[in-house]
């Protein structure tokens, strides 16, 4: 088979390939050139027009004259040229769809500098404010246009799509499958997922979002001819990590016997993945061993808008907290704060505050609730968790250092005592106050259950991502938690 033939996962680019293995897969084959066009068209005429109204809006303001269509149609093309520089069009299946809002924002950013050039050039009186409300403009249309456009595909995806099944261990083999479920531009259906040793309370995978969707069942064995007919499987997807040459072997031959394609997804250890940079080689990842550089730069420029935004909303929600404290005294007796011991960045101790929401009796180092009926929870405590109000105090966490505005969620010490050389990788970074994790429907369960969260956080951490969080967090808030 050629190289041209050999892929590896574009999954969260983290997986890296045996070079010394031909990998006879034909992924790319799935994608769909008619969906990645719609969304091209879809991004086009959406900038299109985000660009154009945010002109004529500015025209109108200041009486001057309207924008011509074809700086609208420029724009439109400019917008999409940055999304495809960023991968848009390549990658997919970010947590929650995030990532996607994060390249919108950037687009949006670089395509505004371009705009205030032109209108500069044009010798425009007001030449930064059209540019200005299509900052605004873009994100606003762009975003729930994806958001619609996914939701669409999600729903016809299944019309011709291979069924697959999914032969692996551990995190890696379940990660791939909740991927799988939101890539809406393969044509691929996971429809099981086989483990030799499946814990007894892995019954299923379910896919990473805001809510709990779609899932498939976890099967404990090896691949067989019968088992791959009965799933009327069209593709086996095998995860080396881990396996040796004769589950490998065994694998093929179920799959031959069965008539159905077979693809690897080959990786090295996650502790190497979060640390390492991948290089993209015709569909291949490689990876090299080194931390990735400008890790001094991000880190500072993180701390500053850490401290920017902590003070500012500090003095925003100045009264809101004093009406919460009051409030929280009011309703019980006992302190306005609660304050726990978490573990931080490096293994750091640290007092965490939030609002107190449950009575004194309530042990401080039990799980949290899951409903709003909990019988530990006060009357405001119920409102304040609803609306994620609670958190707030962090702020003053954020502000002297032991916190983040968005990163991966600080957990209790002898939680953290019991954790994996792979859970302890998400003490590398800053605890937050929001991150990935936390606007999922998997925040209902523990922290460390969910790795791929922070996993995923770890690798692609920056402004527009963490923008990107923050935005998503404030929706969220207002959609209402616990």
């Amino acid at each position: 088979m050629s190289a041209s033939e050999s892929v590896t996962s574009h999954i969260y680019a983290e997986t890296h390939a045996e070079t010394e293995r031909v990998v006879p897969a034909k992924l790319r084959s799935l994608v769909r050139p008619g969906v990645i066009a719609l969304e091209i068209a879809a991004d086009y005429l959406m900038s299109s027009a985000a660009v154009l109204a945010a002109f004529s809006c500015n025209a109108m303001l200041r009486g001057s004259a309207q924008p011509t269509l074809y700086v609208g149609l420029a724009s439109g093309l400019l917008v999409v040229l940055l999304l495809e520089r960023q991968g848009a069009y390549r990658s997919e299946a970010s947590p929650l769809r995030i990532r996607e809002t994060e390249r919108v924002l950037r687009a949006a950013a670089q395509a505004v500098w371009f705009l205030l050039a032109f209108s500069l050039l044009l010798g425009s009186r007001s030449f930064w404010s059209g540019p200005i409300l299509a900052l605004f403009a873009l994100p606003l249309l762009l975003i729930p246009q994806k958001l619609m456009l996914h939701l669409l595909l999600r729903t016809r995806r299944a019309q011709g799509a291979d069924r697959v099944v999914v032969y692996g261990a551990g995190a890696a083999a379940r990660r791939i499958v909740s991927v799988l479920l939101q890539s809406h531009r393969l044509r691929i259906q996971p429809v099981a997922l086989i483990e030799e040793n499946a814990p007894s309370s892995w019954d299923s995978v379910v896919e990473m979002g805001y809510r709990r969707g779609g899932s498939v069942p976890v099967l404990t064995g090896m691949p067989s001819r019968g088992l791959l007919q009965a799933f009327r499987c069209n593709l086996l997807i095998v995860v080396t990590q881990n396996f040796s040459a004769e589950q490998i072997a065994f694998a093929e031959e179920a799959a031959e016997r069965a008539g159905v394609r077979i693809a690897y997804l080959s990786g090295g250890e996650l502790e190497r993945q979060v640390s390492a940079e991948t290089v993209d080689l015709d569909g291949l990842f490689l990876a090299s061993a080194t931390e990735p550089s400008g890790e001094l730069l991000r880190s500072s420029v993180k701390r500053c808008l850490d401290l920017v935004g902590s003070s500012v909303l500090l003095l925003l929600f100045a009264p809101l907290l004093a009406l919460i404290a009051f409030l929280v005294r009011l309703d019980s007796p006992g302190p306005v704060l609660f304050v726990q011991e978490r573990v931080g960045r490096k293994g750091q101790i640290f007092r965490m505050f939030k609002f107190r929401s449950m009575y004194l009796e309530a042990p401080r180092y039990a799980r949290s609730p899951q409903t709003s009926r909990d019988p530990r929870l006060t009357r405001i405590g119920r409102v304040l968790r609803r609306i994620s109000l609670d958190e707030l105090p962090q702020l003053l966490n954020i502000l002297v250092g032991d916190m983040s505005l968005v990163g991966p969620r600080p957990e209790m010490p002898f939680v953290v005592q019991n954790y994996t050389a792979e859970q302890r990788q998400r003490l590398r970074v800053m605890p937050g106050l929001t991150g990935l994790w936390q606007l999922s429907a998997d925040r209902a369960f523990p922290i460390h259950e969910s790795l791929e969260y922070d996993l995923y956080y770890m690798r692609n951490r920056g402004f527009f991502l963490d923008l990107a969080i923050l935005i998503h967090t404030l929706f969220f808030a207002m959609r209402g938690g616990v």
